[in-house]
């Protein structure tokens, strides 16, 4: 499978989940404490990524402003994974 086709699977089942565990709620939107593009680009697997301690509801500006940073929860979230080599 290429990489775009393998970047699009795992948005979705990263999107799957995080609608199975934190459905919608307006006007809130949902962050990912370890962003997508992060867990995808370093191989965190899709469960982590879309599983409830790396998901809360926040404004959407503030979910905007952060957009694919880390943020301390993510940092803690890595450590706690096992992938503690990837927090600087």
């Amino acid at each position: 499978m290429k990489q775009k086709a393998r970047r699009a699977a795992y948005r979705k089942e990263v999107k799957r989940l995080t609608n199975e565990h934190h459905p919608p709620r307006w006007p809130a939107t949902r962050e990912h404490h370890v962003p997508i593009s992060f867990g995808f680009n370093r191989g965190i697997p899709a469960e982590l990524i879309g599983s409830p301690a790396n998901i809360s509801y926040v404004d959407i500006d503030d979910n905007l402003a952060k957009s694919t940073m880390l943020d301390d929860r993510g940092r803690q979230n890595l450590i706690q994974w096992g992938y503690d080599y990837l927090v600087k």
